[in-house]
C-alpha cells in the first residue's frame, strides 16, 4: 500500500514539474522570438547572397549551392518557430495573430514556401544558373505571401 502511495506521489511531482516547465516556457517567449528572428535573417541573407551572385557574369555554383541548402533547411523548420504563446500577446514580435488564429492558412502558406525553397535548392544544386534564376520568382513570391498575411509591416 505504501508503495502505491509513493508511486502516485512521484507521479504527482513529475506532473507538477512538467506543468511548471510548460508555464516557464510560455511565460518567457523572448528566446523563441529572438531565435525565430535570427532564423529569418539567415534565410534573407542566403537569398540575398544568391540573388547577388546571379547578377554576376559568372555566378559561383558553390555560393548558390550553399544559399539553396541554407534556405531549404531553414524554411522546412518554420512551423516549429511559432509555438503557442510566442505571438504578440507575449511581447514585441512582427508575427501577426493570424498565425495562430488561422492555423490552416498559415500551414498552407508555409507548405508553399517549403515547396519553393526545396525547388530553389534543387536548382542551385544542379549548378545551372539559369535554372536558379527561374526558381527565384516562386521562392520570392512565397516569402512575400507570408509577409503580407502573417508579418507586421515594417515601421521604418
Amino acid at each position: 500500500m505504501a508503495m502505491k502511495w509513493m508511486s502516485r506521489a512521484a507521479l504527482a511531482v513529475v506532473l507538477a514539474s512538467a506543468a511548471v516547465a510548460t508555464v516557464a516556457v510560455a511565460a518567457d517567449p523572448t528566446p523563441i522570438q529572438q531565435a525565430r528572428r535570427g532564423h529569418f535573417k539567415e534565410i534573407n541573407k542566403a537569398f540575398k547572397a544568391a540573388r547577388e551572385e546571379l547578377a554576376k557574369p559568372a555566378p559561383s555554383a558553390a555560393v548558390l549551392q550553399a544559399s539553396g541548402k541554407t534556405i531549404d533547411e531553414l524554411v522546412a523548420q518554420i512551423p516549429s518557430w511559432f509555438p503557442a504563446g510566442s505571438g504578440p500577446e507575449s511581447g514585441k514580435t512582427e508575427a501577426l495573430p493570424a498565425i495562430w488564429q488561422k492555423p490552416d492558412e498559415f500551414k498552407a502558406a508555409v507548405a508553399k514556401a517549403t515547396t519553393a525553397a526545396h525547388a530553389f535548392n534543387v536548382a542551385t544544386q544542379s549548378g545551372n544558373a539559369e535554372a536558379v534564376k527561374a526558381a527565384v520568382p516562386a521562392l520570392g513570391g512565397s516569402c512575400k505571401n507570408c509577409h503580407e498575411n502573417f508579418k507586421a509591416k515594417d515601421e521604418h
